[in-house]
């Protein structure tokens, strides 16, 4: 197994994320028209200080968009809170596809209100899942002896 890639700080880089020589982080993926993205920062996570002379801006894991226009969220924001909830708090990946059904749901009723023109969160799990290297176990169906005992189990309680 490789050797996981470390920033000049000693913490551990994610997927898609690289330090430059000069110390600025990026962040790359590539969008489902096969057109790369970068999004840059001084900053890795918020508590990064900026160096005399560098402008402020915000870290490159941010890790939420609450507190943003609907107008302003880009599908990298949403790839990098799906990072974010995984790597900083333990969040299983099955919990970020529920969640992700949520914030999909919502930015949808965002383009139908024609508040924004397209979904930024419509491929954001898809390559959450390719970028992470995410491999969901397949489900098993229930044989014919457990669902006759589901059946009966439902049929013989009385709630």
């Amino acid at each position: 197994m490789p050797a996981k890639r470390k920033d000049n700080k000693g913490r551990t880089l994610r997927n898609g994320e690289t330090q430059q020589p000069d110390g600025r982080y990026k962040f790359r993926q590539t969008n489902e028209n096969g057109e790369r993205r970068t999004v840059s920062s001084w900053k890795l996570v918020e508590t990064d200080k900026l160096k005399e002379g560098q402008r402020g801006q915000e870290s490159l894991r941010y890790p939420g968009i609450g507190n943003r226009p609907v107008g302003k969220v880009k599908p990298s924001d949403i790839q990098k809170m799906y990072q974010s909830a995984v790597a900083e708090r333990g969040v299983t990946p099955s919990t970020v596809q529920k969640v992700h059904s949520v914030v999909y749901q919502v930015f949808e009723i965002a383009v139908v209100e024609n508040l924004i023109r397209t979904n930024p969160s419509s491929n954001a799990f898809k390559y959450f899942v390719k970028t992470n290297g995410v491999v969901s176990k397949p489900r098993e169906a229930l044989t014919v002896k457990q669902q006759e005992n589901f059946i009966n189990f439902v049929y013989s309680s009385h709630i």
